[in-house]
């Protein structure tokens, strides 16, 4: 029986790509747009005028930097009822 080969992942993406990765929840010209902020998104540039590339890393690693936890509002609006009551 012949094995299949090893699914290899891409390291690096296009912008297209990348926004694919990201499973669409930021178009190409938001990742412009990010890529172009300072501190922006890390990017590399082949060339004068080549195709931007993004490491699947950077991506990961962006994404860990703007996760939120949800809140619980109901121990909030506890919380501040209780803080009401006691004064």
């Amino acid at each position: 029986m012949k094995s299949s080969p090893p699914k290899i992942e891409p390291a690096f993406f296009d912008l297209a790509g990348a926004s694919a990765y990201l499973g669409g929840a930021l178009e190409v010209r938001t990742l412009r747009r990010l890529i172009m902020q300072p501190d922006g998104l890390p990017h590399y540039r082949i060339g004068p005028r080549g195709k931007i590339m993004v490491a699947r890393a950077d991506l990961d690693a962006f994404l860990a930097g703007h996760r939120r936890e949800p809140v619980d509002l109901d121990a909030l609006a506890d919380a501040a009822l209780r803080e009401l009551k006691g004064k």
